[in-house]
């Protein structure tokens, strides 16, 4: 499973927007350390299309809620967190904590990066409405499990942006040109970025 990414430089002064169907997103243990591999890679056919369809059976009878689970795995875990578990050690991720959700409907979704949702509520309460105190994940993931005939946009991550306000800045760190990487949704692709990348998929 080699990684590959497609890349262009793009001049955005706008808010992306992001949907997916059918996946499952995974998230990595918070922390603020920054990874030295490529920011982001994909990898395909890392399950097969009766593994998707097994996959994404067993994701629809447990619902859309959010659930997460500590790793190594002890007793007898359900499939979808034993896959999981499977996939992340294959691409030799070792969080010790995972987070995940599925969306088995199409819709439009505003570009955002995954906080602690906790965390930053209470910050606001407090208050603290300041983004770089927002505790991010190390990585996000999206494994596409069944992709429906009317989905058109593909999965966007501006590596190197956390907000629509960073895609606008201009300075030594972040030039004036955006990285933006496009992948597109195909079942059986697992697809991974920095946790506190801007992530989007056009309408």
């Amino acid at each position: 499973m080699d990684p590959y990414a497609l890349k262009r430089r793009s001049n955005f002064q706008m808010y992306a927007l992001l949907r997916v169907v059918a996946v499952l997103l995974l998230l990595g243990r918070f922390c603020a350390s920054y990874s030295t591999a490529p920011s982001v890679q994909v990898w395909d056919n890392v399950l097969t299309e009766e593994m998707c369809e097994n996959l994404h059976d067993a994701a629809r009878k447990v619902g859309l809620g959010h659930r997460a689970f500590s790793r190594p795995l002890v007793g007898a875990p359900p499939s979808i967190e034993s896959t999981l578990d499977s996939v992340l050690s294959e691409i030799g991720d070792e969080s010790k904590y995972v987070e995940y959700w599925g969306r088995q409907e199409w819709r439009s979704i505003e570009a955002h990066a995954d906080v602690d949702e906790f965390l930053a509520k209470s910050q606001d309460a407090a208050g603290n409405n300041n983004s770089s105190d927002f505790r991010y994940p190390t990585n996000g993931h999206v494994l596409y499990l069944k992709v429906g005939s009317a989905v058109r946009g593909p999965t966007c991550v501006f590596p190197g942006r956390r907000s629509g306000k960073d895609l606008l800045l201009s300075d030594v760190e972040k030039t004036v040109g955006v990285d933006l990487v496009t992948v597109p949704a195909v079942p059986g692709r697992l697809l991974r970025f920095e946790g506190d990348s801007l992530h989007a998929v056009p309408w």
